[in-house]
C-alpha cells in the first residue's frame, strides 16, 4: 500500500512537472536572425507575433498548437517595428489592428477572424500613418483617421463622425461609457485637447485643452484606477482626467519618448508608476506614487537609491521591482527593499508568478520565495520574450542549439487569476443591512470603496481600513460599491437602516 501510494505521488508529480514546462510549438524559419522576434498581442488564449529579417516581416498566429500556428501577413519590405500598432479584441471576439505598409504608401485596417484566422483589409487609405488609434465602442468600430473621428459602417466605408484640428489626433479610450480622444483642436493657436463623444456628431463636445502638439502625435499610454484616467503622452506630460474640466490637469513632466515605458498599478489602495523626469537623466526610471491629485503625487523614497528601473509587476499584496542591480520586493508602505537577487531578469507575472531569466539565460518561475527552473530541451536561450494569454505562455526567442531559428513555446496547465475588468465579482459584506458599519475580507485592507447612490451617482470614496468602513454620514436607503484594482472589478449591493 505505501509503495502504491509513493507511484502515485510521483505520477502525480510528473503530471503536475509536465503542466508547468515550455514545450516546443513551432521553429519559426531559420533564416530569421536572432532578436528578430515580437510577440504583439494576447487573445482568447491565442497570440500575436511578428518576425522580421531585415526589412522584410511576416505576420504569425498562434493557439499553441503547431497546426494553428501560420503566418497571415507577409511585408517583403517595410513593416518596421512601429508598422503594426493599435490592436484590439472587439465584443465579437475578432481582433482588429492598423498596419502602416511603406512599400506601396498605404495604411490598412485589417480584421482577424477569431474562428479561421483569415485577414480581412477593411479599410484601405492612401499614405502611411493615416489610422493613429481605433476602438471598438457600442458594436461598432471607430478609428481616428489624420484628424477626424470615423465610424465604420461596413463594406468598405465609414462616415465622419467629428472633424477636429488639422494638427492630428492621438488617442481613442473607453471611459465612463463614453469616447474619449485626444486630438488638435479646429483654431489657432493649435493645441491638442481631451474630447468626449457619445459616438454621434452632436454628442461630441471638448473637455479642455492639453498641450501645445509635437510635430508627430502618438496615442498616449492610458491607465484607469479608482474611476480615474491617466494618460502618459508623448508631448512630455502625463495627465489625469475624471471627465470634467476641472478635474482634468497634469500631474507631471515625464521625459519625451518615455510614455509608452510608464508602467502604473495598484497596491493596497496606493496608485504606484515608473517615470522618467529628470532631463539630464534621459532614461533614469523612478518609481512614483499618487492619490490622482497634484499633491498626492510624488517620487517613493527608499532606505538606499535605486539605479535605473526597468520594470514593475504587482503579486498579491507585494510590489516587485526591477532594477539594472537586482530584483528586489516590497510591501508598498514602507522605507527598506526586500532584495531577492542580482542575477536574474524579471520579465513579467503569469499566474501568480514571477516570469525571470537568470544570467545564463535559463527560464524560471519565482514564487513564494523560490526559483523554479523551466528548462526547454536543457538548453537557454540567446533571447527570448513572453506574453500570456488565457491560462496559456507564450514565449518566443533563439535557443543556443546550434542556430537553427525562432522557435515558439507554450507553457499551459495554469489557470490564471486575470479577470477582465468588466466583468465584476460580486463580494458580500455584513452586516447587511447595516446601520453604517459595513465589515470586509481582511484582504480589501487599503483598498478604496467607491459608493454610488440608486440613481448610480458616485456620493463617496471610502478607502478600508481595519476589515470595514463607515456610511453612518449617508442618508437610509439603498447603495452599491464598486472596488477595483488593476486585474478585478468588485460590486456589491448595500442597505442603510436609519
Amino acid at each position: 500500500m505505501k509503495k502504491l501510494f509513493t507511484i502515485l505521488l510521483l505520477l502525480i508529480f510528473v503530471c503536475i512537472s509536465n503542466a508547468q514546462h515550455l514545450r516546443l510549438v513551432k521553429d519559426i524559419d531559420p533564416g530569421f536572425s536572432l532578436a528578430s522576434s515580437t510577440l504583439l498581442y494576447s487573445f482568447d488564449n491565442k497570440v500575436l507575433l511578428k518576425f522580421t529579417k531585415g526589412v522584410a516581416s511576416v505576420l504569425y498566429v498562434s493557439d499553441g498548437t503547431e497546426a494553428n500556428t501560420k503566418a497571415i501577413a507577409n511585408s517583403p519590405t517595410g513593416l518596421s517595428n512601429y508598422g503594426l500598432r493599435s490592436f484590439i479584441n472587439a465584443a465579437n471576439g475578432n481582433v482588429y489592428f492598423c498596419q502602416d505598409h511603406y512599400a506601396d504608401n498605404k495604411t490598412y485596417l485589417y480584421k482577424l477572424d477569431k474562428n479561421t484566422f483569415d485577414l480581412e483589409e477593411i479599410i484601405t487609405l492612401n499614405g502611411v500613418n493615416k489610422i493613429s488609434d481605433i476602438l471598438f465602442y457600442n458594436n461598432a468600430l471607430y478609428f481616428l483617421q489624420d484628424d477626424d473621428l470615423m465610424k465604420y459602417t461596413g463594406n468598405g466605408s465609414s462616415e465622419l463622425i467629428k472633424h477636429f484640428g488639422d494638427f492630428g489626433s492621438s488617442t481613442l479610450i473607453n471611459y465612463k461609457g463614453k469616447i474619449y480622444a485626444i486630438a488638435s483642436t479646429p483654431t489657432f493657436p493649435v493645441n491638442h485637447a481631451l474630447y468626449e463623444s457619445d459616438g454621434t456628431t452632436q454628442g461630441t463636445k471638448l473637455i479642455k485643452i492639453l498641450f501645445e502638439p509635437h510635430a508627430s502625435v502618438n496615442p498616449a499610454s492610458s491607465h484607469i484606477f479608482n474611476d480615474i484616467l491617466y494618460l502618459a503622452t508623448d508631448e512630455q506630460q502625463l495627465f489625469r482626467t475624471d471627465g470634467t474640466p476641472e478635474g482634468t490637469y497634469k500631474l507631471l513632466d515625464i521625459n519625451e519618448g518615455t510614455e509608452n515605458r510608464l508602467e502604473m498599478l495598484e497596491l493596497q489602495g496606493n496608485i504606484f508608476f515608473t517615470a522618467c523626469t529628470d532631463p539630464t537623466q534621459q532614461y533614469y526610471t523612478r518609481l512614483y506614487k499618487t492619490d490622482g491629485s497634484l499633491s498626492g503625487t510624488s517620487e517613493v523614497s527608499f532606505s538606499f537609491p535605486l539605479t535605473t528601473i526597468t520594470g514593475i509587476s504587482k503579486i498579491r499584496d507585494s510590489l516587485y521591482i526591477k532594477t539594472s542591480e537586482a530584483l528586489y520586493s516590497w510591501d508598498g508602505d514602507s522605507e527598506s527593499l526586500s532584495p531577492i537577487h542580482t542575477a536574474y531578469s524579471m520579465l513579467g507575472v503569469f499566474s501568480d508568478s514571477l516570469v525571470c531569466l537568470n544570467s545564463s539565460r535559463y527560464v524560471f518561475m519565482y514564487k513564494d520565495g523560490f526559483f523554479n527552473e523551466k528548462k526547454v530541451n536543457g538548453r537557454h536561450f540567446e533571447y527570448a520574450n513572453f506574453k500570456p494569454a488565457g491560462n496559456k505562455l507564450f514565449f518566443v526567442g533563439e535557443e543556443e542549439n546550434g542556430g537553427i531559428g525562432e522557435e515558439l513555446y507554450v507553457m499551459d496547465g495554469f489557470e490564471t487569476n486575470k479577470i477582465i475588468k468588466n466583468d465584476p465579482i460580486p463580494v458580500t459584506v455584513y452586516p447587511n443591512p447595516t446601520s453604517g458599519i459595513i465589515n470586509f475580507r481582511r484582504e480589501f485592507n487599503g483598498r478604496v470603496a467607491s459608493i454610488y447612490d440608486i440613481m448610480r451617482n458616485r456620493v463617496g470614496n471610502i478607502k478600508i481600513a481595519n476589515d470595514q468602513i463607515d456610511i453612518s454620514n449617508f442618508e437610509g436607503g439603498v447603495y452599491f460599491m464598486s472596488i477595483s484594482n488593476n486585474s478585478y472589478n468588485y460590486y456589491g449591493k448595500i442597505i442603510l437602516n436609519k
